[in-house]
């Protein structure tokens, strides 16, 4: 996850977005992989403006980013307006103007959850960026309407229901979707023994688990491919110039 969140910091630098807000769930995953984001973010040269937790249990997270949103500010400013002039002039809400993008930390219903939530505060022409944990590796129209418009970013194999492989698997092992990245794992470390020459002369392997490399320590590393949902689908976005650090 960690090395997801920095990915999509370089990503979305690389579109020129600046000024960020972090939304994540409670506890040492979404803080850990909140500062992992933070910390490539403003190595790139990026601004965390503000940050939320939400309480993943409580499936209630419409106060909060109310909040982070400064909606509640907008709204106190309002009342002292009608109580200076003593009439009510037509009044909509608006939101903190010193953001640019989300990065959201959420699982798939969580992210159904806090998507229309910003649409409702005002902020739903904010681009969200998001890890792959948003979308949960199958088509799901119906549901995934309200994640519309994330980005986020995942292996090959889940964005290519085409995969003949992946076609394989799914007619051949009933109950198979809540494995799909499993089985993607599965593929590449069969693959890989036989091109381990390969990684080691510094080269590339683009696999179902992504474009796969090589690092100092031996590991295998990996970079995934961006996405975005239309209409309930995920789809392959259009690659971004990788942004770079700032002296």
């Amino acid at each position: 996850p960690e090395d997801e969140a920095q990915q999509v910091a370089e990503i979305a630098r690389g579109k020129g977005l600046q000024r960020a807000l972090i939304i994540t769930p409670e506890g040492s995953w979404g803080s850990n992989v909140a500062h992992a984001f933070a910390e490539r973010w403003q190595s790139l040269g990026g601004e965390i403006i503000a940050s939320i937790s939400f309480d993943a249990s409580a499936n209630n997270y419409s106060k909060q980013i109310k909040r982070v949103l400064q909606i509640d500010k907008s709204e106190s400013r309002h009342r002292e307006l009608q109580r200076i002039i003593g009439m009510h002039p037509h009044f909509e809400p608006h939101r903190r103007s010193d953001v640019d993008m989300v990065f959201l930390v959420a699982r798939p219903n969580e992210g159904r959850a806090v998507k229309p939530l910003l649409a409702y505060h005002y902020a739903g022409d904010l681009p969200v960026y998001a890890t792959s944990h948003v979308y949960q590796g199958n088509t799901d129209r119906s549901r995934d309407q309200d994640i519309n418009g994330i980005h986020f970013i995942d292996i090959p194999w889940v964005l290519s229901e085409e995969n003949s492989i992946r076609k394989q698997v799914n007619e051949n092992l009933p109950n198979s979707g809540t494995y799909q990245r499993m089985y993607a794992l599965g593929v590449d470390s069969f693959r890989l023994h036989m091109r381990i020459n390969q990684l080691q002369s510094d080269g590339q392997v683009f696999g179902e688990t992504g474009a796969l490399t090589l690092n100092e320590l031996g590991q295998i590393e990996r970079t995934l491919s961006l996405a975005k949902i239309l209409r309930g689908v995920a789809v392959m976005d259009a690659p971004s110039t990788p942004a770079q650090a700032e002296d």
